[in-house]
């Protein structure tokens, strides 16, 4: 599932949100895919000029998916969620529609 939580039109922006729940679909090319495609919708038919994303510090999956579609770390978000009890570090990584990017 992919989404645009907070789609500002004054400010052209949005925050994707994805998640492959079914565990036998991950790890297969399809978030990356989906991921690419969801981006370009939202740059062309939206006319987003910046999507960011959030994500666990320690999911280098998801941050390494994140960088090959062009997303780039824009900053760290200390002690961010509280998980099982547990507080995680979050990386926010944005993707801006420029001269240079590939979509």
């Amino acid at each position: 599932a992919l989404a645009f939580l907070d789609h500002d039109n004054h400010q052209r922006r949005a925050e994707l949100r994805k998640l492959i729940g079914a565990i036998e679909y991950r790890g297969k090319g399809y978030a990356e895919e989906a991921t690419r495609l969801w981006v370009a919708y939202g740059l062309h038919a939206l006319g987003l000029e910046k999507i960011y994303v959030s994500t666990l510090q320690a999911n280098l999956g998801n941050i390494k998916l994140n960088e090959n579609v062009g997303f780039q770390v824009e900053g760290l978000l200390r002690d961010e969620v509280l998980i099982d009890g547990v507080r995680h570090d979050v990386l926010r990584m944005g993707l801006c529609r420029d001269l240079h990017s590939p979509f």
